[in-house]
Protein backbone atom coordinates (compact mmCIF):
# COMPACT_ATOMS: atom_id res chain seq x y z
CA UNK A 1 0.00 0.00 0.00
CA UNK A 2 1.10 3.75 -1.09
CA UNK A 3 1.07 6.24 1.10
CA UNK A 4 -0.73 9.64 -0.69
CA UNK A 5 -1.05 12.93 -0.08
CA UNK A 6 -4.73 13.47 -0.19
CA UNK A 7 -4.44 16.95 -1.41
CA UNK A 8 -1.25 17.03 -4.22
CA UNK A 9 -2.13 13.20 -4.65
CA UNK A 10 1.67 12.80 -4.71
CA UNK A 11 2.81 9.98 -3.09
CA UNK A 12 4.49 10.80 0.63
CA UNK A 13 8.05 9.10 0.49
CA UNK A 14 9.82 7.47 4.05
CA UNK A 15 11.14 10.06 6.19
CA UNK A 16 8.65 12.73 4.80
CA UNK A 17 6.69 14.81 7.51
CA UNK A 18 2.37 13.73 7.03
CA UNK A 19 -0.40 13.54 8.62
CA UNK A 20 -2.62 9.79 8.25
CA UNK A 21 -6.46 11.01 7.39
CA UNK A 22 -9.27 8.99 9.48
CA UNK A 23 -10.79 6.07 8.17
CA UNK A 24 -14.25 7.70 8.59
CA UNK A 25 -17.54 6.03 6.99
CA UNK A 26 -17.30 8.24 4.08
CA UNK A 27 -13.71 6.65 2.86
CA UNK A 28 -14.60 2.80 3.82
CA UNK A 29 -18.00 2.91 1.54
CA UNK A 30 -15.81 4.19 -1.32
CA UNK A 31 -12.99 1.77 -0.37
CA UNK A 32 -16.01 -1.13 -0.27
CA UNK A 33 -17.23 0.29 -3.57
CA UNK A 34 -14.25 0.43 -5.45
CA UNK A 35 -13.17 -2.79 -4.41
CA UNK A 36 -16.48 -4.37 -5.74
CA UNK A 37 -15.58 -2.32 -9.20
CA UNK A 38 -11.86 -4.54 -9.07
CA UNK A 39 -10.25 -0.74 -9.08
CA UNK A 40 -9.18 -0.04 -5.09
CA UNK A 41 -5.75 0.58 -4.85
CA UNK A 42 -5.89 0.49 -1.00
CA UNK A 43 -3.78 3.70 -0.66
CA UNK A 44 -2.99 4.78 2.88
CA UNK A 45 -4.64 8.33 2.50
CA UNK A 46 -2.08 11.30 4.55
CA UNK A 47 -1.68 15.00 4.25
CA UNK A 48 1.96 16.48 3.88
CA UNK A 49 3.15 18.88 5.77
CA UNK A 50 3.51 21.79 3.18
CA UNK A 51 0.16 20.82 2.25
CA UNK A 52 -1.25 21.53 5.73
CA UNK A 53 -2.64 25.27 5.16
CA UNK A 54 -4.33 24.38 1.88
CA UNK A 55 -5.82 21.16 4.16
CA UNK A 56 -6.93 22.79 6.51
CA UNK A 57 -8.93 25.31 4.46
CA UNK A 58 -10.76 22.75 2.63
CA UNK A 59 -11.44 21.22 6.01
CA UNK A 60 -13.07 24.37 7.29
CA UNK A 61 -14.91 25.13 3.85
CA UNK A 62 -16.82 21.66 4.46
CA UNK A 63 -17.88 22.07 7.73
CA UNK A 64 -19.08 25.50 7.18
CA UNK A 65 -20.86 24.39 3.68
CA UNK A 66 -21.98 21.11 5.89
CA UNK A 67 -23.20 22.93 8.92
CA UNK A 68 -25.30 25.23 6.28
CA UNK A 69 -26.48 22.21 4.75
CA UNK A 70 -27.89 20.83 8.04
CA UNK A 71 -29.39 24.11 9.36
CA UNK A 72 -31.53 24.11 5.90
CA UNK A 73 -32.53 20.56 6.15
CA UNK A 74 -33.97 20.99 9.68
CA UNK A 75 -35.68 23.87 8.45
CA UNK A 76 -37.14 22.06 5.58
CA UNK A 77 -38.45 19.42 7.80
CA UNK A 78 -39.80 21.68 10.76
CA UNK A 79 -40.92 24.59 8.35
CA UNK A 80 -43.09 22.41 6.01
CA UNK A 81 -44.50 20.21 8.72
CA UNK A 82 -45.28 23.17 11.15
CA UNK A 83 -47.42 24.43 8.16
CA UNK A 84 -49.46 21.55 7.76
CA UNK A 85 -50.15 21.44 11.20
CA UNK A 86 -50.99 25.09 11.26
CA UNK A 87 -53.33 24.45 8.04
CA UNK A 88 -55.00 21.76 10.36
CA UNK A 89 -53.90 18.62 8.45
CA UNK A 90 -51.32 16.37 9.00
CA UNK A 91 -50.44 14.05 5.74
CA UNK A 92 -47.30 11.25 6.03
CA UNK A 93 -47.02 11.99 2.49
CA UNK A 94 -45.93 15.69 3.27
CA UNK A 95 -43.45 14.40 6.38
CA UNK A 96 -41.68 11.57 3.92
CA UNK A 97 -41.45 14.75 1.02
CA UNK A 98 -39.75 17.10 3.68
CA UNK A 99 -37.60 14.41 4.78
CA UNK A 100 -36.33 13.55 1.78
CA UNK A 101 -35.81 16.71 0.47
CA UNK A 102 -34.16 17.56 3.24
CA UNK A 103 -31.62 14.92 2.15
CA UNK A 104 -30.68 16.28 -1.17
CA UNK A 105 -28.72 19.66 -0.03
CA UNK A 106 -26.65 17.00 3.02
CA UNK A 107 -25.83 14.89 -0.06
CA UNK A 108 -24.72 17.22 -2.77
CA UNK A 109 -22.11 19.00 0.07
CA UNK A 110 -20.90 15.77 1.08
CA UNK A 111 -20.03 15.18 -2.82
CA UNK A 112 -18.76 18.10 -3.42
CA UNK A 113 -16.61 19.32 -0.72
CA UNK A 114 -15.99 16.20 1.02
CA UNK A 115 -12.82 16.57 3.08
CA UNK A 116 -11.85 14.47 5.66
CA UNK A 117 -10.49 14.92 9.24
CA UNK A 118 -6.87 13.69 10.34
CA UNK A 119 -6.13 11.23 13.25
CA UNK A 120 -5.44 12.82 16.03
CA UNK A 121 -2.40 12.17 17.45
CA UNK A 122 -2.47 10.24 20.44
CA UNK A 123 -5.05 7.85 17.34
CA UNK A 124 -1.81 8.04 15.59
CA UNK A 125 0.00 6.79 18.35
CA UNK A 126 -2.15 4.15 19.39
CA UNK A 127 -2.75 2.45 15.92
CA UNK A 128 1.33 2.42 15.38
CA UNK A 129 1.34 0.90 18.92
CA UNK A 130 -1.56 -2.04 17.79
CA UNK A 131 0.81 -2.64 14.50
CA UNK A 132 3.84 -2.83 16.74
CA UNK A 133 1.92 -5.95 18.82
CA UNK A 134 0.33 -7.66 15.99
CA UNK A 135 3.48 -8.24 14.16
CA UNK A 136 5.49 -9.21 17.69
CA UNK A 137 2.36 -11.42 17.78
CA UNK A 138 3.23 -12.72 14.07
CA UNK A 139 7.50 -12.70 14.92
CA UNK A 140 6.29 -14.82 18.03
CA UNK A 141 4.42 -17.60 16.34
CA UNK A 142 7.12 -17.79 13.33
CA UNK A 143 9.68 -18.47 15.72
CA UNK A 144 7.13 -21.19 17.68
CA UNK A 145 6.82 -22.60 13.92
CA UNK A 146 10.28 -22.81 13.61
CA UNK A 147 11.11 -24.58 16.48
CA UNK A 148 8.67 -27.03 15.69
CA UNK A 149 9.89 -27.65 12.24
CA UNK A 150 13.61 -28.07 13.98
CA UNK A 151 12.71 -31.35 16.35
Amino acid sequence: MAKVCVICEKEVRPGEKAFIIKDDAVIKSIRRFKQALGIAKNNTLMVHETCLEQYSLKRKQFERRMLFAIIFAVVVVVGLNILQVMAGIFSLNILLFSIVLSLFPLILVLLTTYCPEIEKEKEQKNNKEVGKKEKKKIQEKKKKNEKKGDK
